[in-house]
């Protein structure tokens, strides 16, 4: 039974709701406000056989706020891993690419809302790096289905029935007291309950399982932080060129909604940490054009611009440190120890190395050093 417990709060309690705006998306109507932790959520209509009609019609997406930069934070009780902090990574026009971390992993979900639905849509557990997954499709989980009644229900393809079983419960958590929507799934030996608010998202999620009904988990929405960027640390490698070695320093980054880490990684392989002996990874003329990660075969690619061949000035031994101190610095953010590099989409090729297309680069992080300065 804890095997299942565990299962179902790593697969459910990070699951949720809220997603952030970038160029180009939608940006919310004044309806679409937030409540204040002093304030009720926006009123959502009475339980009705039937969805709402009128001005009182409410959707699915009504229930999933479109804002950036938002941080959740998750009060958990009844098991280690109900606590849980989630961030906004992307929006692309209908999906949203949520980061959570219970302090045991990091999971990252993308949701799409569309034909009446909040769906799952990609669910990938350990993935502690930072790459933009909202157009992948691999799952069709609804989450919310309209009508927006009581007595809506819906099968999962796992077989579970999943329903809305009020439209205006009285839900009170850390963060304030709503009038919240309530999802309620059944599964063979366990029941969750799912508490959204328009203009907030998810609120509550709550797990008893069937055997023992007083047993209980929950999490409950503690505090909502809007202009919260994620921060995060990455290992960067160097050419340590006197020692004839690698060394690696660990940095910290920070993330607001929509950054790539195309930006942040050019930068720090331009610019040692001051104080430093450390060599540069990239001159100032070279830059990457784009970096692409296949997760079906674990597969990460950086294509970077023909000067920074022409512009690297290296001997065999330098340019063969330079290469490695981007393979592993993109194999360790990545979790992958396939590198490709390419040069403007061709094969690299120098006065001294060529990897041909396919071709990895050595990956080799255990024969670096961590810089003492």
């Amino acid at each position: 039974m804890k095997k299942i417990i565990t299962a179902l709060i790593l697969a459910g309690a990070m699951s949720l709701t809220g997603c952030g705006l970038i160029p180009g998306s939608v940006s919310p109507s004044p309806s679409e406000t937030v409540p204040s932790p002093s304030e009720s959520a926006r009123p959502v209509p009475s339980a009705q056989p039937s969805a709402p009609t009128g001005a009182e019609e409410v959707t699915a997406a009504d229930y999933f706020p479109f804002k950036a930069d938002v941080h959740r934070t998750y009060q958990g009780t009844g098991n280690e891993f109900a606590f849980f902090e989630s961030w906004v990574d992307y929006i692309d026009n209908d999906a949203i690419q949520i980061r959570s971390n219970n302090g045991g992993t990091e999971l990252v979900e993308v949701y799409t809302v569309t034909g009446g639905a909040l769906k799952k849509a990609l669910s990938l557990g350990e993935a502690y790096f930072r790459y933009d997954f909202t157009a992948e499709r691999e799952i069709d989980e609804i989450m919310i289905m309209e009508p927006i009644a009581v007595g809506t229900e819906w099968t999962l393809e796992s077989g579970e029935k999943r329903s809305i079983t009020d439209v205006n419960a009285d839900v009170t958590v850390p963060y304030g007291a709503f009038k919240a929507l309530e999802v309620t799934t059944e599964y063979e030996d366990s029941t969750t309950k799912d508490y959204y608010v328009i203009g907030l998202g998810l609120i509550k999620k709550e797990f008893t399982t069937k055997e023992t009904e007083s047993m209980m988990i929950t999490s409950d929405l503690e505090k909502y932080e809007e202009g919260s960027p994620l921060l995060e640390n990455a290992r960067f490698y160097y050419p340590d060129f006197n020692n004839d070695r690698l060394a690696y320093i660990n940095q910290g980054l920070e993330f607001h909604t929509g950054d790539s880490i195309l930006p942040q990684l050019e930068f720090a392989l331009k610019t040692p940490p001051s104080g430093t002996e450390l060599g540069r990874v990239m001159t100032d003329g070279a830059t990457i054009r784009s970096i692409t990660f296949d997760r079906t075969s674990g597969v990460v690619t950086i294509d970077l611009n023909k000067q920074f061949v022409t512009e690297m000035n290296a001997g065999t031994t330098m340019e063969g440190m330079i290469l490695s101190s981007i393979a592993n610095t993109l194999g360790s953010y990545f979790q992958t120890d396939k590198v490709q590099l390419t040069l403007e989409g061709g094969p690299y090729e120098s006065g001294h190395m060529l990897f041909n297309l396919g071709d990895f680069l050595p990956f080799n992080p255990e024969d670096a050093v961590e810089y003492q300065g």
